[in-house]
């Protein structure tokens, strides 16, 4: 495989169909840097906890 850090692509295609590094990339990451500053905002578990820190309440007298 082929890994070209700068463009943030790989010839799996894994990297530019999912946003994530794939292990290709995430092997040469680990040499130069993290692989977490190559992933997108959405997937980091800042997001994650943004995402789910309010609670949705069920509605009286709906069924579940």
């Amino acid at each position: 495989m082929v890994v070209d850090l700068g463009k943030r692509l790989c010839t799996c295609g894994f990297w530019q169909l999912s946003g994530m590094p794939c292990v290709h990339a995430c092997a040469a990451l680990a040499r130069v840097r993290r692989p977490d500053e190559f992933c997108h905002q959405w997937l980091t578990m800042e997001a994650y906890n943004n995402t789910y820190a309010f609670h949705i309440n069920p509605i009286p007298g709906q069924a579940l």
